[in-house]
C-alpha cells in the first residue's frame, strides 16, 4: 500500500515537472510584448525653432548728393535723437560753382544766336510775303526786281518786243529766288528749333546745378529726422559716398520681427497663431504675422511688442497647439508601415494546448495626423482591444506572444 502510494505521488510530481517545464520550454522563444488601448483625444501639436529679432520699422537714409564722409557722430546700436547730427560731408563746391557758370556763359552765347537767327528769318519771311515798293532789306529788294522783271517780261512779250523764251526765263528767275527764300527759311526755322531745344536743356542744367549747390550747402550736417536706434552705418569716415547710396538705418518704436524656419509639413500654424519666444534674459509672447514657404520649409515671421528686445537677439521659438478636433488616437510607437500601407499589431485572446493564449492580428489602417506621442487612425479601428506597443522580438500576424501586462486588458 505504502508503495502504490508513494509511485501515485512520485507520478504525479512528476506528471507536473513535465508540464512546467513543456510550457517554459514552449514559451521560451515567444516574443513579449506591452499592449496599450486606443482612446480618444486631441493632438497636442509641438515644433521647435529659432529665430533673431530684427526692426519692424527700419528706414534707410540715402545721400542726396555725392560727397566725403568728413566725420561720423554716432555709432551703431547707439539711440539718437530727432534732429542730432550723424555724419559730416565735404562736397566739391567750387566745382560745381564752375560749372554752373560756364553753363550760364552758354545760356548767354546761345540766347544771341536765337536772337540773329530769329532775326533772319523774320527778314525772309518778310521777303517771301512781299513788298510792291520801298524794300525792307536786301532780299526784300531781291524779290522786288525779279517781279518787276517778271511784268516787264509779261508786257514786252505782249507787244512782241521779246521772245517766248525770253518771258519764261524772267518768269524762272522769279520763282527761283522764291524757292530760294523757302528753302532758306526752312533751314533757319530748323536751326533756330535746334537751339531752342539745347536752350531748355542748358536751362534744366542750370536749374539742376543750383539745386546742387544749394544741397551741398544744406548737407553738410547730416541729421537724424526722428528719434531711433541706429541699427546700421553704412558709411566710412573719409571715404566716397555716391548719389542715393544708404547712409544709415534707423531702428523706430518698440516693434519687432522675429523669423524663423519650420518644416513644410507643419499645417497647424496660421496666421493671428501666439508663441512664446525665449533666451538667457527675456521671455515674451508673439504674434504670428505671416507664413510663407521656402527652400528650407516655411518661414514664419512673428511680431513682438517690447522696449527690452534689442535687434540682433537670438530667441527659441515654441509653438504649441491643441488640435479643436477630437480623434481616435494611438500612441505613434505601435503603428508600423510596410509596403501595403500602415497597420497596427491587434491582441487576440484564445485557448490553447496549454491554456489562454495571445495572438496577433494585423489591423490595416489609415492615419491621420501626428504629434510628438501620438498619431490619428482616420480609418480601420471599430473597436477598442488592446494594440502591441513594443516587443521584444520581430512580430507577423498570427504569432503567439506573451503579453507583461495582461492585467491591463484581460481578466484572470
Amino acid at each position: 500500500m505504502f508503495n502504490k502510494t508513494m509511485i501515485g505521488a512520485g507520478f504525479l510530481a512528476a506528471l507536473l515537472v513535465l508540464i512546467f517545464f513543456s510550457k517554459t520550454i514552449y514559451t521560451w522563444n515567444l516574443p513579449e510584448v506591452a499592449a496599450t488601448k486606443p482612446f480618444r483625444g486631441t493632438l497636442n501639436k509641438l515644433e521647435l525653432s529659432s529665430g533673431i529679432a530684427h526692426w519692424t520699422t527700419l528706414d534707410t537714409f540715402y545721400a542726396v548728393v555725392g560727397g566725403i564722409v568728413v566725420e561720423t557722430l554716432v555709432k551703431e546700436g547707439e539711440t539718437v535723437s530727432a534732429g542730432q547730427p550723424i555724419l559730416r560731408m565735404e562736397y566739391k563746391t567750387s566745382d560745381a560753382r564752375r560749372h554752373l557758370m560756364s553753363i550760364e556763359n552758354s545760356i548767354q552765347k546761345l540766347q544771341g544766336d536765337i536772337r540773329a537767327t530769329q532775326s533772319k528769318l523774320a527778314s525772309v519771311e518778310r521777303a517771301l510775303n512781299g513788298t510792291e515798293s520801298g524794300a525792307a532789306s536786301s532780299l526784300d529788294f531781291d524779290i522786288y526786281k525779279a517781279k518787276s522783271a517778271a511784268q516787264t517780261a509779261e508786257l514786252s512779250y505782249q507787244y512782241g518786243a521779246i521772245s517766248r523764251s525770253e518771258l519764261e526765263t524772267a518768269r524762272n528767275n522769279l520763282t527761283a529766288l522764291y524757292l530760294s527764300y523757302e528753302e532758306s527759311r526752312d533751314t533757319l526755322t530748323r536751326d533756330l528749333q535746334t537751339k531752342q531745344f539745347e536752350l531748355q536743356n542748358l536751362l534744366l542744367d542750370a536749374e539742376s546745378s543750383r539745386e546742387t549747390i544749394e544741397a551741398y550747402e544744406k548737407y553738410v550736417i547730416i541729421n537724424a529726422e526722428y528719434i531711433g536706434v541706429i541699427e546700421a552705418l553704412n558709411v566710412e569716415k573719409g571715404k566716397f559716398v555716391a548719389e542715393n547710396a544708404p547712409f544709415f538705418s534707423i531702428g523706430v518704436g518698440n516693434e519687432f520681427t522675429v523669423n524663423c524656419v519650420v518644416s513644410l509639413e507643419n499645417n497647424f500654424i496660421i496666421q493671428g497663431d501666439s508663441c512664446s519666444l525665449s533666451n538667457a534674459f527675456h521671455e515674451f509672447t508673439g504674434l504670428v504675422s505671416r507664413i510663407k514657404p521656402s527652400e528650407r520649409g516655411k518661414t514664419v515671421s512673428i511680431s513682438v511688442a517690447s522696449g527690452e528686445i534689442s535687434a540682433g537677439e537670438t530667441f527659441e521659438i515654441r509653438f504649441e497647439k491643441k488640435s479643436a478636433t477630437s480623434y481616435t488616437l494611438v500612441p505613434s510607437g505601435a503603428v508600423n508601415q510596410d509596403n501595403d500601407g500602415y497597420y497596427l499589431n491587434r491582441i487576440k485572446r484564445s485557448t490553447g494546448i496549454l491554456g489562454q493564449e495571445y495572438l496577433i492580428e494585423r489591423l490595416d489602417v489609415y492615419i491621420g495626423d501626428s504629434d510628438l506621442q501620438n498619431t490619428a487612425i482616420i480609418q480601420g479601428i471599430t473597436f477598442f482591444d488592446p494594440l502591441i506597443l513594443v516587443s521584444d522580438k520581430a512580430l507577423h500576424a498570427g504569432d503567439i506572444v506573451i503579453l507583461s501586462n495582461e492585467e491591463d486588458f484581460f481578466e484572470n
